[in-house]
């Protein structure tokens, strides 16, 4: 707003620049999905430890792969995660079987307890919630309202509600307090009139940790939004793992494949973990075709990791070296080398040659290899789309990810100019925005070429724009960048000169 000018001297307006900046995003977020043991079912939630995994999805069985990729991922460097809980409730009993004696679980697979006529239930499914220890006692100011008490003694959460009231609409109505701010208990319908006697909640049936996933329960289905469809709806995210649903049991190759099309679709990469079948070099060069050939946004490591609990799935490990490299040298690093290393892993479960890295490499398959001072490291950087024989463009996987990152960044960046007049005030100001975020990532080392005309372009005009587009309302802007690619092979030319002969 201009300065009313009324004394002679000097004024200040303050001008908006009108710029929108178009702000990085984040490049490893990483999503795990599977089997937990207790948690939210089909939500995504955030995991910035493996504190956080414990204290909402765990304790885990010793040796389970969803709670191993989680400790692989933060131990190797990884700082942000979303934990995808999916679930299969356990079959209705059949009428045609009998019936055992003692509790049934119920389908949804929930705790149930009751406290006089007031029914609860665990928060989620699980055999978890059966340890669940509940008290109600009066409140003090109102007998018709209570106060609640609830434990869980198996990873010592406990919460205290006062004041909660039975009566529909109350501003401490119980179902709903409990719904917003209770991460272990439910309210269960029907709801008495009034609050029960003091006492303590006795178990009326057990929950339920469900049956073993099937690909179908992964998968999940898209009108219902359950499984991997949930995460459409959920934060974004650039990483997926799908630890195996134990130690000798593999995802096949068609869910994988649905897999990869669906992170494709949330410019997000899949990180693919070997068969427990492969056992050998010829079994992961028989067996590659299957898994994702030709689909830039999947990747393959190979062999397991070795540790106390036996072979298990390096997808988290390589999820943190990824996270890792970004942070510190950036997305259009590979995240392989001497600096990959991995942190808490004691060994691979198959050790391979110079020779045996030559076949995979060429493949498209990653090793994992032993490096000087026996660590195991990550040793290749190839999506599925990099076999030699493709020459695709994103054979690199640093270079399919920057591609994915620019797109990501530009595409939630840009939305204002959704609705703006398509002309060439509109085309000027997205060549400025997006020129500007493409020259941060130039000076940042992202890029091939030692100026912004040789590393990248941006173009938004009437020469993408046609007259045809505009009266459809499209705006057409063309982004280009040289990559960095990553030396996979350098090359020693020597040359060695004798000692010169001294002439008496």
């Amino acid at each position: 707003m201009p300065t009313p000018l009324h004394i002679p001297g000097v004024a200040i307006d303050e001008t908006p620049t009108g710029l929108r900046p178009v702000a990085a995003q984040p490049t490893a977020v990483t999503v795990f999905a599977g089997r937990a043991w207790r948690g939210p079912v089909g939500q995504p939630r955030p995991l910035r430890s493996l504190g956080d995994f414990l204290r909402e999805f765990g304790p885990a069985p010793a040796g389970d792969p969803l709670a191993a990729a989680v400790a692989d991922f933060f131990a190797n460097g990884g700082s942000q995660a979303l934990l995808l809980r999916v679930y299969r409730p356990p079959e209705p009993e059949s009428a045609t079987v009998p019936a055992p004696a003692g509790p049934m679980p119920l389908p949804d697979g929930c705790a149930r307890l009751a406290l006089g006529d007031l029914l609860l239930r665990a928060a989620d499914p699980g055999r978890w919630g059966d340890g669940l220890q509940v008290q109600l006692g009066p409140h003090a100011q109102d007998t018709q309202r209570f106060d609640l008490w609830v434990q869980d003694p198996g990873n010592g959460q406990a919460e205290q509600f006062s004041g909660l009231s039975l009566q529909p609409g109350h501003p401490m109505e119980a179902g709903p307090v409990l719904q917003a701010q209770s991460r272990l208990l439910r309210l269960q319908a029907p709801v008495p009139d009034a609050p029960p006697p003091a006492g303590t909640a006795r178990l009326l049936r057990p929950g339920s940790d469900g049956g073993p996933l099937t690909p179908a329960d992964l998968l999940g289905d898209e009108a219902a939004g359950s499984g991997l469809q949930a995460l459409a709806a959920g934060p974004a995210f650039q990483l997926l793992c799908l630890p195996p649903p134990d130690a000798h049991t593999d995802w096949p190759p068609a869910l994988w494949s649905a897999v990869a099309r669906l992170a494709r679709q949330q410019r997000a990469v899949l990180l693919i973990d070997p068969p427990s079948t492969w056992r050998t070099v010829d079994d992961a060069l028989a067996g590659a075709s299957a898994l994702c050939e030709g689909q830039p946004d999947a990747a393959l490591w190979f062999p397991r990791l070795a540790g106390p609990d036996g072979l298990r799935a390096p997808c988290g490990a390589v999820a943190g070296v990824i996270a890792r490299t970004d942070a510190q040298r950036g997305v259009w690093k590979a995240p392989a080398g001497l600096d990959a290393r991995l942190v808490g892993v004691a060994g691979l479960a198959l050790t391979l040659t110079d020779l045996q890295l030559g076949r995979l490499n060429p493949r498209a398959i990653n090793g994992l290899r032993t490096v000087p001072g026996g660590r195991p490291a990550v040793w290749g950087a190839r999506t599925r789309d990099g076999a030699d024989e493709r020459a695709s463009e994103f054979k690199y996987l640093p270079v399919r990810r920057l591609a994915l990152h620019i797109e990501d960044s530009l595409l939630r960046g840009l939305t204002w100019a959704v609705f703006e007049p398509d002309a060439e005030p509109l085309w000027a100001q997205l060549r400025l925005h997006a020129g500007s975020f493409m020259y941060k990532l130039f000076r940042q080392g992202a890029f091939q070429g030692s100026r912004p005309a040789d590393a990248y372009f941006v173009h938004c005009d009437a020469a993408t724009t046609h007259a045809e587009d505009q009266r459809r309302g499209v705006v057409r802007l063309h982004v280009g960048f040289a990559p960095l690619r990553p030396s996979e092979f350098v090359v020693l030319r020597l040359a060695l000169q004798a000692t010169p002969t001294v002439e008496g």
